[in-house]
């Protein structure tokens, strides 16, 4: 429970905020930087049309030529993949490294736990827990996965992909709902990427309909328990745009139709 003296910087704050026109971000965000102690919860994504992708999958015409042996985060992903967690999914944002050709930093002001002190190779979505829901015959299915990839999209970088409307919702927006649809034009114009087993659980075969959400925590032990805890993935960040001298063909992504 809050201490007095913290509601009442905590009351200051979301006045401040809304008073001075700042709140480009949810206003939880805004009071989860004062410590920590008040619990956030990130808007839904209800309605969105999600497929299915997997590491190692090749370029073929229903994932727009993409080949899926490393992904935005990882350039030896497809070597790494069978220990790592199998429940993971990819969305439409890439928040590291510079935007090719001319390296402009990527602006992840949007990110709503973004830390500008952290390093443009430091990437703070990959392994970034989402909760994704299906209903189903009146029940709600609910499965937890990892960010491990970019997309859905037929385009290979990141001012192409990017889409922090809808990723993060526009600007001002203090809702716990994001209307705002993907711009994602190939395809069933997905808006989220599911992994196999994602898929699996939440009885989707190839596409279907989900609302998800960031988790609240990128603690895994903040996660409720199921399979998708059975292996945790860590591995950090190894990819970048050709800013950087290391990917040699801009940002692979996730483009399942």
């Amino acid at each position: 429970m809050l201490s007095r003296r913290h509601r009442r910087r905590v009351l200051a704050l979301v006045a401040f905020v809304l008073i001075t026109g700042l709140a480009a971000l949810p206003v939880a965000h805004w009071i989860s930087s004062m410590g920590g102690s008040v619990p956030v919860t990130y808007p839904w994504h209800p309605n969105i049309t999600a497929t299915v992708f997997y590491c190692n999958q090749p370029a073929s015409a229903s994932n727009a030529g993409i080949a899926n042996f490393n992904s935005a985060y990882d350039l030896q992903w497809g070597a790494h993949c069978g220990k790592e967690n199998r429940y993971y999914v990819a969305v439409p944002y890439d928040d590291h490294g510079g935007i090719f050709p001319d390296c402009t930093p990527i602006d992840n002001s949007r990110v709503p736990w973004n830390n500008p002190a952290l390093p443009i190779q430091q990437s703070e979505l990959k392994n970034r827990w989402v909760e994704i829901q299906r209903i189903v015959g009146g029940h709600t299915i609910t499965a937890y996965a990892q960010v491990e990839d970019v997309g859905p999209s037929p385009y290979k970088f990141a001012q192409q992909i990017d889409d922090p409307d809808y990723v993060f919702g526009p600007r001002g927006q203090n809702s716990q709902t994001i209307t705002v649809k993907p711009k994602n034009p190939f395809g069933q114009k997905a808006g989220i990427d599911l992994s196999p087993d994602t898929a699996a659980y939440l009885g989707i075969h190839g596409v279907g309909k989900v609302a998800w959400r960031f988790w609240n925590s990128p603690d895994a032990a903040t996660v409720p328990n199921g399979p998708w805890k059975k292996v945790v993935t860590t591995r950090p960040a190894n990819a970048w745009d050709n800013c950087m001298g290391e990917n040699g063909g801009g940002t692979a992504t996730s483009a399942a139709s």
